[in-house]
């Protein structure tokens, strides 16, 4: 649900601005971070189950624009590659080190405040994605 609401709304905001993927995709994070810190520490499944969903939504929101973005600014004869790059890079630099990592944090601060890392590393995947437009732009303005 959120990977195709993402697609749909990039797609639409590209009416307003060449930028709307990374803007849609930056944003999500910053919403959805605050929503986290909610699912993390409501001890009420009426207050957590809601915000889970919510926050996963939130994380998901960026695939389709993301990916929009991989494979619009790479040659065609590349796109295939550069998607399985960009796939290698997610789970290797997420799923792969995360339950290590968490669990480092969780043995020296406890497993409340480590999974509280999550929230963090949404709001500097959103700083990051923010940046990029800047990064986007000036690439762009070389090109033309």
């Amino acid at each position: 649900m959120g990977t195709f609401t993402g697609g749909f709304l990039g797609d639409y905001l590209l009416r307003y601005t060449r930028h709307s993927y990374l803007w849609v995709s930056g944003l999500c994070m910053f919403v959805g971070a605050p929503v986290s810190v909610v699912a993390l520490t409501s001890r009420e499944p009426v207050v957590f189950l809601p915000a889970i969903f919510l926050a996963e939504f939130f994380l998901f929101l960026n695939t389709g624009p993301l990916n929009a973005v991989v494979l619009g600014c790479v040659p065609a004869q590349i796109r295939a590659t550069a998607m399985a790059v960009n796939i290698f890079f997610i789970h290797a630099l997420g799923d792969a080190i995360s339950p290590p990592v968490i669990g480092m944090l969780s043995d020296r601060f406890g497993l409340f405040r480590a999974t509280l890392l999550a929230p963090v590393m949404m709001l500097v995947s959103g700083g990051i994605l923010l940046w990029a437009i800047r990064y986007q732009s000036q690439a762009s303005a070389r090109s033309n």
